[in-house]
């Protein structure tokens, strides 16, 4: 099989982005389609409920397309989407556990979760006390793992798609009673995994290490494939560059929770939007609380380092520098998401040139990289904002034209306004 390298960075929130909303589905890339669906489960519960029937309806409408070009949709949501349903229980009943005195679960009573239900039904004790980072927390994430994983499993593998992103709370027999083993399932949650990652992961080192082997094994015609094949030819993974992740990923272990537990995976994401949350209400201390426990529990995961000090960044940026220099050491990816975190670090720390100079180093190792969206502090009149999904390239562009202006550099303020307006 010969794959050729792509012609420009692919980036699937963009695609979708740039969809014809009125359009038929039929007309729709199938990035866009699994981006959709993907999309809709981890935000129908933080949507009012207008909203969320308008991002249900456009789920079905993804759904019905996928399937109509071959693919599953149904399977792809019960095994390759199963920590976008899980993750707002698992993630907002733990994170209670880290922050008791923080109202986490009004979101999911206005969307009709019963939260109580739910932590009696998993056994979830009530936390009374700030156990912030204690190994209680760990034991907790473990038993969780050991006790409930697979009834849960078991209960999105067999109730209806409505019940599962509804989460409606199943009766303690219909939950307990289950008695099939999932671990037959694991090849095909591994395979559907793959196929979501291959179609919403910008970057290699973003994908778990299982995608990483089934689309070497499928480049390399060691393993069958189960999907379409016009599906797969949607997106070409260079072999080269899937080569050296895979290497680099066996020699560093830098991606340490890909394959961990799924639960350890739905708390790591809860607590990235959980922190967005609290940043957003300027409650720096308690977003940095979440990762401090992340980093203290996963110290070898790059994402929690660079969380952990992007939480920490407008209280104490020589701090949090050292969190994302870590993160960078790590392999952290976007990269660009940790470029610009160190410039706005030194940026406060009154060192403009090296400010400047991170941003440089990264157009000259990196200008070709996919310009994607993420979340970051911009300086609005000396205080740092919350920017949600703006693009990075284009922001760190624009924050070294400022840099140069405000301090008279001429020539590097013409060069980083091109590349802004670029």
């Amino acid at each position: 099989m010969i794959v050729d390298e792509e012609s420009r960075p692919f980036d699937a929130r963009k695609t979708l982005m740039c969809e014809d909303q009125a359009a038929p589905r039929t007309e729709w890339q199938t990035s866009s389609l699994v981006c959709e669906m993907q999309e809709t489960l981890r935000s129908r519960l933080s949507l009012d409920r207008e909203e969320r029937a308008k991002q249900l309806h456009r789920f079905d409408l993804a759904s019905q397309e996928l399937t109509r070009r071959g693919l599953d949709a149904e399977s792809l949501v019960r095994y390759g989407m199963a920590a976008e349903i899980l993750g707002p229980v698992l993630g907002i009943l733990l994170i209670h556990q880290i922050l008791p005195e923080s109202d986490t679960n009004a979101y999911l009573r206005e969307a009709d979760v019963d939260v109580e239900g739910w932590r009696s039904l998993l056994k979830i004790p009530v936390a009374t006390d700030k156990v912030q980072a204690s190994p209680h927390l760990q034991e907790l994430v473990v038993e969780i793992n050991r006790e409930v994983l697979h009834p849960l499993l078991s209960w999105i593998r067999s109730a209806e798609l409505n019940t599962l992103v509804r989460l409606d709370l199943p009766t303690e027999e219909q939950f307990w009673s289950k008695t099939e083993s999932v671990a037959d399932d694991a090849s095909l949650r591994h395979r559907y995994k793959w196929l979501i990652e291959r179609f919403t992961e910008t970057y290699l080192a973003n994908w778990s290490l299982p995608a990483l082997h089934l689309e070497y094994r499928w480049q390399k015609d060691i393993d069958p494939i189960m999907f379409p094949i016009g599906i797969m030819e949607g997106r070409i993974i260079p072999t080269g560059e899937l080569a050296a992740e895979i290497a680099h990923r066996t020699v560093l272990d830098s991606n340490v929770l890909s394959d961990s537990a799924p639960s350890t995976l739905f708390l790591m994401n809860k607590l990235k939007s959980h922190a967005i949350s609290l940043l957003g209400d300027g409650r720096h201390r308690e977003a940095a609380a979440l990762f401090t426990f992340a980093v203290q529990q996963w110290p070898n995961d790059p994402s929690a380092q660079n969380n952990l000090g992007f939480c920490l960044l407008p209280e104490n940026a020589t701090q949090a520098l050292e969190h994302l220099n870590s993160a960078a050491r790590m392999g952290y990816e976007p990269y660009a998401i940790n470029a610009y975190n160190r410039m706005c670090c030194y940026l406060e720390m009154r060192h403009p040139r090296t400010a400047l100079a991170i941003a440089k180093d990264f157009w000259e190792e990196r200008p070709d990289e996919a310009d994607t969206t993420s979340v970051l502090w911009k300086p609005v009149n000396g205080e740092w904002q919350l920017a949600q999904n703006i693009y990075i390239r284009a922001t760190m562009a624009e924050l070294a034209a400022r840099i140069a202006h405000a301090h008279g550099w001429e020539d590097e303020e013409r060069v980083w306004r091109i590349r802004a307006e670029a």
